[in-house]
């Protein structure tokens, strides 16, 4: 594989990578989470509701006859399900003061009546504490998922950022370069500011501009004479032309081209002039076998 092919694999790789690693985080956490809410919601819940039972079924012991059956099923269900090692005396007392108080015994009853109670407090701060877990874990898990996103989102930025420096900027000043040299620039050059396959295409580049530039004829040197006569319109603020023995305009400043393009006949005027020796308003000088015509 080439070097841009592994640039682009290794930024895509380290992306996926975080994206992989920011969703098995929060599904470990929400897995961690899952038995303290169902701690709170079936097992707690279900002595708390076998408490309700028996007190139920001690306060209808008098007038109902399958109270004492209700309470013995209720007991039997809270001591199936005990969650907290402080659940195991209060059951205790229960299963041996729960007759002699369905029986109506006032002080087993005040017994009976205490160890419920506890066992509901036992239970509910079970409850709030494996609340407080849940929380805390999802509070964590939380924080935890935003920091991988904001990992993640570092990650991206500067993914982009070497994509863009690396690949996307060379390929746009390649497409300057090549552009520049068919409009005429031939002088721009490639930086040679990357390895691999992408620096052997700017150098390649390069290289062929500079064969295409070497290929070009040379112009020829001018006489000093004519480079001075050209500086010399150059110079003017008149319109000036350098016409031929034939009439045909070879040189002319920039007046005169303006003269030119406003004035379609004007050429044909100027050829005149070169025979005739004269042009109205402008002064006419022989010059090799031409003429240099001046508005004055």
């Amino acid at each position: 594989m080439n070097t841009v092919g592994r640039q682009v694999l290794r930024t895509l790789a380290v992306l996926v990578v975080l994206q992989v690693l920011t969703s098995f985080v929060g599904a470990w956490l929400l897995g961690r989470m899952t038995p303290a809410v169902e701690r709170i919601l079936v097992e707690n819940e279900r002595s708390l509701e076998a408490v309700e039972r028996m007190a139920l079924a001690l306060a209808e012991a008098k007038h109902v006859s399958d109270a004492p059956s209700r309470f013995v099923a209720a007991l039997a269900i809270a001591e199936g399900n005990v969650t907290e090692e402080a659940e195991r005396e209060e059951l205790h007392a229960l299963r041996e003061g729960h007759e002699a108080a369905l029986a109506g015994d006032r002080g087993a009853q005040e017994r009976v009546v205490g160890a419920l109670a506890r066992l509901g407090r036992i239970n509910r701060d079970a409850m709030e504490r494996s609340n407080r877990e849940a929380q805390r874990l999802g509070l964590a898990g939380a924080w935890v998922v935003a920091l991988f996103g904001v990992i993640g989102l570092i990650g991206s930025v500067i993914a982009v950022v070497r994509t863009r420096r690396r690949l996307v900027a060379p390929l746009r000043v390649l497409a300057d370069v090549v552009t520049d040299h068919a409009r005429g620039g031939s002088h721009r050059r490639c930086p040679r500011t990357e390895g691999g396959e992408l620096g052997e295409v700017l150098g390649n580049v390069n290289e062929l501009l500079d064969r295409i530039e070497r290929a070009k004829p040379k112009p020829e040197a001018l006489d000093p004479r004519d480079e001075a006569l050209l500086r010399l319109l150059d110079a003017r603020e008149e319109a000036t032309w350098i016409l031929d023995e034939s009439g045909s305009v070879k040189a002319a400043n920039a007046a005169a081209l303006d003269a030119l393009a406003a004035d379609p006949a004007l050429r044909e005027r100027l050829a005149e002039a070169v025979a005739a020796g004269a042009f109205e308003g402008a002064k006419v000088t022989a010059v090799r076998g031409g003429a240099l015509i001046e508005r004055g």
